[in-house]
């Protein structure tokens, strides 16, 4: 995370609770992996149930995020009950699943930073004063239209009962082999 969005998550006590658990994630053996999968599915969808409460998280591309990593964790899990289960399988279940929470941390990242540019990009008071200056009604406004004369009517050719165009019937065109 960015410092920005890392000052964000701060205070948020699940997301801070599984980043905690899934950096164990990068250096795990399979075993360990299914044996700890029930804990990490149960983490991951309080963090995603917690997305309720910070209107800034409602928005659909970070609910999304959100619920592709409870999905791959909970599959995890369901892959802890499988007995036929193989290692690359898990191997390739926790790959997904530290994808998809990059995922999420690239978005919350994006999200913060649009934020700081959407502070930043406050209108000026002096250009506010003058757009409320600007007069509502449109006879008040030399730049508005004027709406009393209505736009000449372009005259479409008739292109029925034409002849159709004469193409030559021999174009001496060779052929290459």
């Amino acid at each position: 995370l960015t410092p920005e969005a890392g000052k964000f998550v701060e205070s948020w006590g699940q997301y801070q609770q599984f980043d905690q658990y899934v950096t164990r994630y990068f250096a795990i053996s399979n075993s360990e992996a299914l044996l700890s999968a029930k804990e990490l599915s149960e983490l991951s969808t309080k963090l995603k149930d917690s997305l309720n409460y910070n209107p800034v998280l409602q928005d659909p591309s970070v609910v999304a995020r959100f619920n592709l990593l409870d999905n791959e964790c909970l599959r995890l899990n369901d892959m802890a009950t499988i007995p036929a289960i193989t290692p690359d399988e898990v191997s390739k279940q926790i790959t997904r699943i530290l994808d998809a929470y990059s995922s999420v941390n690239s978005k919350l990242n994006s999200l913060i930073s649009i934020q700081d540019y959407e502070k930043e990009l406050q209108l000026d008071p002096d250009f506010q004063a003058i757009l409320n200056e600007i007069p509502k009604d449109s006879t008040q406004n030399p730049l508005a239209a004027d709406k009393s004369k209505k736009p000449a009517a372009q005259k479409i050719p008739d292109l029925r009962n034409k002849q159709p165009l004469e193409r030559p019937k021999n174009l001496n065109l060779k052929k290459p082999f």
